[in-house]
């Protein structure tokens, strides 16, 4: 792709948009949904097929080549998984030339955490068939040499309604980091010292900025079943 260097010339411009704007030709934003570690999520309608997505579009503030080869990193990265655990991404592309987006699943249901927040805890077997769909989502990313490092209650979604027999779909690849990748740019990216995560679920290593492969993820995923089941992180 491209578009790097024009989006890298003009860092600064606003990223909020409105109901009614149109993003690369063809997804027209409906409304606001939320925002993230990496970026604001609408809801768009593409313009010619009779669908809804969700459109992810980089925070003003984190534009820098930096950030922007990384948001790259992350949709490249979601667009090699195909898993009915793991959100699909379908487009990407910088709006006006300056904001990076893509557009993936709009899921209908609520995300591990909203649970937790309204429950407090699940039983074990409430908890057991989430939880195997994340794995199956997880061994399968990690086997296309993609490691999550984020993995906690906010990333994992509970489906309203079974899609393609599954009922968990993992979400926000925004720090994700191709294990073997063989660009030395996108090597890079997160340095020896930088630290991505967020500290509750972090593992020993990933907390030191030292290298990490999926067995940091598995950490991570222990200490949100531990909190899932308990009602608190270890």
């Amino acid at each position: 792709m491209s578009t790097g260097n024009a989006a890298r010339s003009n860092f600064g411009h606003s990223s909020s948009l409105q109901p009614g704007d149109l993003v690369g030709e063809n997804y027209r934003i409906i409304d606001f949904i939320g925002e993230g570690a990496m970026g604001k999520v609408y809801r768009a309608k593409h313009e010619l097929m009779p669908r809804e997505y969700a459109l992810k579009i980089l925070n003003e503030r984190d534009i820098t080549e930096n950030s922007w080869r990384r948001f790259q990193v992350e949709a490249q990265a979601i667009a090699r998984l195909s898993h009915p655990n793991v959100v699909t991404i379908y487009n990407l592309g910088v709006h006006n030339g300056t904001l990076p987006y893509y557009v993936m699943d709009l899921l209908d249901g609520e995300t591990l955490y909203d649970r937790l927040n309204r429950e407090e805890n699940l039983e074990y077997k409430d908890a057991l068939p989430l939880f195997m769909e994340t794995c199956d989502g997880l061994g399968y990313a990690h086997k296309k040499g993609i490691v999550h490092r984020d993995i906690k209650p906010q990333n994992i979604v509970i489906l309203k309604q079974q899609e393609n027999g599954a009922i968990v779909r993992i979400v926000d690849f925004g720090i994700a980091k191709l294990a073997e990748t063989k660009d030395p740019k996108n090597q890079m990216l997160t340095q020896m010292g930088e630290v991505f995560g967020t500290p509750f679920y972090m593992s020993p290593e990933q907390s030191m900025g030292e290298r990490v492969d999926g067995r940091s993820d598995i950490y991570s995923l222990g200490c949100t079943l531990y909190e899932t089941l308990c009602g608190t992180p270890p």
